[in-house]
């Protein structure tokens, strides 16, 4: 009777230890098949904007109506930044509407365009009401716009950057802003 009581424990045991180790399996090929972890740091969802894609020309006819040719320059990229600008140049006017659009392409290239927001240059003065920052830069007459972690750079004037000026570079802005 002890020898069957022994044995009747023995396989008592070896059927606890195969159903936990089948709770195991099930655990573990339900994490595999579950949606993967990842590191959001490389991976989050980024959808770098292109920069004629936000300055149209139909945009920076409505800026300066003689502004049709354009030009694109190739995208530069990086691992985490996308960098693309586009322009328009007014021969009668000789005024250039421009837009030069650094793209986070990750959680990383968002962090360094924001970087760039933590301080204003000394040339700079703050501009509110456009993105989740912004500021004029006096002496290259840029309008610096962050939004979503993309950082955009307006310009509109003439060759010389002191003949850009704020107010018209905000009615650029003001164009395109729903579109950042």
């Amino acid at each position: 009777m002890k020898n069957k009581s022994i044995w009747l424990m023995g396989v008592g045991v070896i059927v606890v230890v195969a159903v936990v180790s089948a709770i195991v399996v099930v655990v573990l090929n339900a994490n595999k098949t579950a949606a993967p972890q990842t590191d959001n740091s490389k991976t989050a969802t980024y959808n770098p904007p292109k920069a004629c894609e936000v300055l149209t020309s139909a945009i920076a006819q409505k800026i300066s109506s003689g502004a049709t040719s354009g030009q694109e320059s190739p995208s530069q990229d990086t691992p985490s930044v996308s960098v693309s600008s586009c322009s328009y140049y007014d021969s009668s006017a000789k005024v250039s509407v421009g837009l030069l659009v650094r793209g986070a392409k990750d959680t990383s290239g968002a962090q360094t365009n924001r970087a760039q927001f933590a301080g204003i240059p000394a040339t700079g003065q703050s501009v509110s009401g456009y993105g989740d920052a912004a500021y004029w830069d006096t002496s290259f007459g840029q309008l610096n716009i962050l939004k979503h972690g993309n950082w955009y750079i307006l310009t509109d004037g003439g060759v010389a950057p002191t003949s850009h000026k704020l107010d018209d570079t905000k009615k650029l802005a003001d164009l395109i802003i729903n579109k950042l």
